[in-house]
């Protein structure tokens, strides 16, 4: 949970850090196993608090193993009626970014 938090805190005061911008999050090393229910919604409130700066903006992110691609699409359930950004999970970069450039959004 302290990684997310600090990587969302990161992401957010990047000197590059434009909310019109697509965005493609690789998360294919990360490991969720010992990630609960109260934390996804714990990453939810946060990124929830912070949706004006998230914008409306496109964001892909993508997930290797079967739990996180899950975990990810609950995270997905529990936030998208509270943010502005549309977020969606992937298996593969590739896939990510076909949805980027159907979207009319480009590439990140």
């Amino acid at each position: 949970m302290d990684g997310f938090v600090t990587f969302t805190a990161e992401l957010l005061s990047h000197p590059d850090w434009d909310t019109g911008v697509p965005i493609l999050i690789n998360h294919r090393d990360l490991d969720q196993r010992d990630f609960n229910t109260p934390q996804i919604r714990a990453i939810s409130n946060l990124v929830a608090s912070r949706s004006e700066e998230f914008g409306g903006r496109r964001c892909a992110i993508v997930l290797s193993r079967d739990v996180d691609f899950g975990l990810s699409r609950m995270w997905e359930a529990m936030t998208e009626s509270r943010i502005t950004m549309s977020s969606r999970s992937f298996r593969s970069v590739e896939e990510a970014q076909r949805w980027l450039e159907e979207t009319g959004m480009g590439r990140p």
